[in-house]
């Protein structure tokens, strides 16, 4: 081999340039030849096998899976007189294409024992990282809406969806929101409850409201749900906070009134309205304060935020009826401890037959309301008595949702310190109705116990804002039905520890909550009790 002599390509070559030589030399005689191909393609291993390239490999296979079929697949061929037939003569005028239905065959049952699927790949859409705090508290907040193992807080708080929408605007909704995922995901977890005071995701929270309140940005719906959220997470969670002596309240109660009522259209603000009645309420019941939100505008706002939700349950008349109950309630409860006091002075005497007029107006209205609801919810199956071998009452009763249960207990509850209140006083005065009253009220605890067992199924965070609904029913109650009520209240409150863990004590504590809430002490003077 002359060296600067162009050897035609070929194998020999190829072996003789390649393998031949010392390493250094190696492609010497290669590097002559212009715009040698790669050896490593496929097109290059046909040249050298004087080959024709087929191109890529097939990726794509028929197989025929028919059992009955033996020997080789036929393929549905078209002779050429077949074609021609097929094909219009010059001249024919051309008929428009019909465009039939593809026929899918089943496995087994094609003429022409050939299977045809069709694929489409789908790509995923790859889950964007959270890059921002309140992205990442959104992303917190669904995880926990889409993995809840009960459904009873969403049915609660059912605009907590509309939310993450909303924390890139107001760092005071990401704080309190990042508070009630914190406090969610360790009763999930199964931890004991820790006060809010001590929790740094509180403090944060706190901070970010004062700064946001302080900012002039204060007044904005953003800032109405952090409070909302505040308010629902120390209700659910905090086992420092107590009835209604919550200094959060007094400050709801001033965002909504210089926030002003919603717009019609704004579901938001109509929803977090009616959450805030629900927060208040108690503070309203313990303060004895007038209830604004009873009147125009809110009134009206919630009475139709309360038509919408009642919607199809059959319980818009008692959801009316207990909002305005509602209302007249806590000044009697505030005036009953002061008459009470000297209810046989004549001018008390005069003061105390009206209010035990008032009182049983009231009372009718509630008895026209409960039945009615009752009757219409079993008949549309969102209320099922059941048989009950194991429970406090004889049967119990099993509900859908969270939602019918919270309206029927809140009218029952509403129409129980009522009759309580009566029993006092013809107790008081030895009217000739008290054993009427009390076989009457009597009657009416054991329909609320028939709630227990359904409440025992919630989780004890939401069972546990049904206790107020059975604090008076103690009263009424034998010494074997106190054990388990005691029960009740113990295992409902294992989690928030709110109660004393002795069960006189626990007792004592339940009595002192039923005084309070039926108007045998004064309200003023037991707020450390509540």
């Amino acid at each position: 081999m002359q060296p600067g002599k162009i050897i035609p390509w070929r194998a020999s070559a190829r072996s003789d340039c390649l393998f031949n030589q010392a390493p250094s030399q190696k492609y010497a005689q290669c590097t002559q030849i212009k715009g040698m191909p790669s050896l490593q393609g496929p097109q290059n291993q046909g040249r050298l096998k004087n080959v024709n390239c087929p191109g890529p490999s097939v990726l794509t296979k028929f197989v025929n899976f028919d059992p009955k079929s033996s020997g080789p697949i036929i393929p549905n061929k078209i002779t050429d007189g077949q074609r021609s037939a097929q094909q219009p003569t010059q001249g024919a005028e051309l008929q428009p294409t019909v465009r039939k239905k593809a026929k899918f065959r089943v496995a087994g049952q094609s003429e022409d024992q050939a299977y045809y699927y069709t694929f489409r790949l789908h790509a995923a859409k790859p889950t964007l990282n959270p890059t921002t705090a309140a992205e990442r508290v959104s992303a917190r907040l669904i995880t926990h809406l889409n993995t809840a193992s009960s459904r009873g807080i969403l049915t609660l708080l059912e605009y907590l969806r509309d939310l993450p929408q909303h924390m890139n605007y107001n760092p005071s909704l990401r704080d309190s929101v990042d508070l009630f995922c914190t406090a969610w995901a360790s009763y999930r977890r199964g931890q004991e409850a820790n006060k809010f005071i001590d929790m740094p995701a509180y403090g944060k929270a706190i901070r970010s409201l004062r700064r946001t309140l302080q900012s002039d940005k204060a007044i904005t719906l953003q800032t109405l749900a952090s409070m909302v959220i505040l308010g629902r997470a120390g209700e659910f969670f905090d086992p420092g906070q107590n009835l209604g002596q919550s200094m959060h309240e007094k400050g709801l109660a001033h965002m909504i009134m210089q926030l002003g009522a919603p717009k019609p259209d704004d579901h938001l603000h109509r929803f977090l309205m009616v959450e805030a009645f629900g927060i208040l309420l108690p503070y309203f019941f313990m303060t004895g304060e007038t209830n604004f939100m009873n009147q125009a505008p809110w009134g009206d706002i919630i009475k139709d935020c309360i038509i919408e939700k009642a919607k199809g349950t059959h319980l818009l008349l008692p959801l009316l009826i207990h909002c305005s109950i509602g209302d007249r309630v806590p000044k009697i409860l505030h005036e009953c401890p002061i008459l009470r006091q000297d209810p046989f002075n004549p001018e008390t005497f005069d003061r105390a037959m009206l209010t035990i007029a008032e009182l049983q107006q009231m009372d009718d209205e509630a008895d026209k309301a409960l039945p009615y609801a009752i009757q219409n919810c079993v008949r549309a199956k969102q209320m099922i008595e059941r048989p009950d071998l194991n429970g406090l009452t004889e049967t119990s009763y099993e509900f859908p949702n969270i939602f019918v249960p919270r309206i029927l207990m809140a009218l029952c509850y509403m129409k129980l310190t009522i009759l309580r209140m009566r029993y006092d006083w013809s107790d008081i005065y030895q009217l000739p109705n008290k054993a009427a009253l009390y076989e009457k009220t009597r009657n009416l605890c054991i329909h609320l116990w028939k709630y227990i067992p359904y409440l025992l199924k919630l989780e004890t965070f939401i069972a546990s804002i049904f206790h107020c609904g059975l604090y008076s029913t103690f009263e009424f109650a034998t010494r074997a039905e106190k054990e388990r009520l005691l029960d009740f209240f113990a295992e409902t409150d294992r989690y928030k520890r709110r109660f004393p863990v002795d069960r006189n004590e626990l007792e004592k504590t339940i009595v002192h909550h039923a005084m309070l809430l039926t108007g045998r002490v004064i309200l003023s003077e037991s707020l450390e009790g509540a």
